[in-house]
C-alpha cells in the first residue's frame, strides 16, 4: 500500500522542552501498512492537519508532538479515533435527547390543536391572516433545537387533518377580514358620498354665478369653500355676539418686580372650572343662538396665561361655536363677558 503524506503540527513549546529547534507544521509520509482497520480508515479521512481533532466539547484539541521522531501514527490515529468516537457519542446523546423533547412538543402541540388553542392572527391590509404556532419553550422543546413547532406534524400521515382544519380557520379568517373590509369600504364611501352631497346642496345654497360655476367645475378651493359655507349657516345669528379677543402677553399684571416679556408668558386652553354670573348669562345666550337641535356644538373654553418669572396669571373665558357640514367641522369663537 502506498505511503500516504499527512501535515503535522510540532508544537513550539514541545519541542522546546524536548531541547529541539524545529516546529511548526511539516509534510509526513507515513507507511498505513503496520496499522489496523479502523487506524487505516481514519488516517485515509484526514482534513488538514493530522494532529488536530474536534473533541466533544466542540473545541478543537491538539495532539502534543516534540518533532518528527517522535511520531508514533498508530497513537496518533488512536488519539483521533477517541476523539471521534467521544464526539459520536455526544451526538447520539443530544439526538436521542432531542427527539425525546420533539415526541413530548409533538404531543403537547397535537392537544393545543385538539383543544382549539392554537390562534388565528387577524389578517390586515399588510399581513394575511396566519396560524399562531407556539414557541419552541412553550411546547418544551430547547431554543436553539433545530426543529419548528409546525415541522413537528407529518402532511403526509394523519397529521394531515389537524393540519387541514388549521388551514380552514386561517381561509375563513381571511374571508372574515375582507368581507369586514369590503362592509367597511362601502360604508365609508357612503358616508362620503353623503357629505358631498350635503356639502354640495348647502354650497349650490349659498353660491350664486360665477362662484357656483367655479365650485361645480372643481376650481373653488377648500379654504374658500369653508369660509362661504361658516359665511352661510352663521348668517346673523351672532351679529349681536362680541368675537372672542386672543389673550396677548401684554394683557397680563405681573407681580411688583417682575419685568417678565412675552418669552417667558406661557399659553393654554383648559375646560371651565367656573363662570361669573355675567359669563353665564353671556353662555345662555349663544347657546340660545345656536341650538343643539339644529346641529349646533356649543363648548366653554378658559384660556390661561402664567408667567415663568412670577405667580401673575389671566384667565378669559370664551364659548366655541361649531358645526359640521359634510366633511367641514366649522367654528367660530366668542367672548364671554368681554
Amino acid at each position: 500500500m502506498d505511503k500516504v503524506k499527512i501535515k503535522v503540527e510540532i508544537e513550539k513549546g514541545a519541542a522546546i522542552r524536548a531541547g529541539r529547534s524545529e516546529y511548526g507544521e511539516v509534510d509526513v509520509a507515513v507507511d498505513p501498512a503496520p496499522l489496523n482497520e479502523a487506524q487505516r480508515e481514519e488516517l485515509v479521512t484526514i482534513y488538514g492537519k493530522a494532529t488536530e481533532a474536534k473533541g466533544a466539547d466542540g473545541y478543537w484539541q491538539s495532539y502534543p508532538l516534540a518533532s518528527v521522531d517522535d511520531l508514533d501514527v498508530a497513537a496518533l490515529m488512536d488519539w483521533r479515533l477517541q476523539h471521534r468516537r467521544a464526539r459520536k457519542a455526544q451526538e447520539e446523546a443530544g439526538q436521542e435527547a432531542l427527539d425525546k423533547r420533539c415526541k413530548a412538543a409533538r404531543a403537547e402541540l397535537i392537544r393545543r390543536i385538539e383543544a382549539g388553542e392554537i390562534e388565528i392572527s387577524p389578517e390586515t391590509d399588510c399581513i394575511p391572516a396566519r396560524i399562531v404556532w407556539p414557541s419552541r419553550t412553550a411546547l418544551g422543546l430547547e431554543i436553539n433545537d433545530p426543529v419548528s413547532p409546525p415541522s413537528l406534524l407529518d402532511p403526509k400521515t394523519e397529521d394531515a387533518e389537524l393540519l387541514f382544519g388549521l388551514e380552514k380557520k386561517r381561509e375563513t379568517a381571511a374571508k372574515q377580514y375582507k368581507k369586514e373590509a369590503a362592509a367597511k369600504r362601502a360604508e365609508r364611501e357612503a358616508k362620503e358620498a353623503a357629505e358631498q352631497e350635503e356639502i354640495g346642496a348647502a354650497l349650490s345654497a349659498c353660491l350664486a354665478g360665477a362662484d357656483l360655476a367655479r365650485y361645480q367645475r372643481g376650481y373653488l378651493g377648500e379654504e374658500e369653500q369653508r369660509a362661504r359655507l361658516r359665511e352661510y349657516a352663521w348668517g346673523d345669528r351672532d351679529k349681536d355676539l362680541a368675537k372672542y379677543k386672543r389673550l396677548k402677553s401684554s394683557d397680563m399684571d405681573h407681580n411688583d418686580g417682575c419685568y417678565g416679556d412675552s418669552d417667558n408668558v406661557e399659553f393654554h386652553t383648559r375646560s371651565v372650572d367656573a363662570l361669573s354670573k355675567d359669563e353665564y348669562a353671556a353662555l345662555v345666550g349663544i347657546e340660545q343662538a345656536f341650538p343643539g337641535e339644529q346641529g349646533w356644538s356649543v363648548s366653554p373654553r378658559a384660556h390661561v396665561a402664567t408667567c415663568c418669572e412670577c405667580t401673575g396669571s389671566l384667565v378669559r373665558h370664551s364659548a366655541l361655536v361649531s358645526k359640521r357640514i359634510g366633511p367641514y367641522t366649522l367654528s367660530r369663537e366668542y367672548g364671554l363677558g368681554q
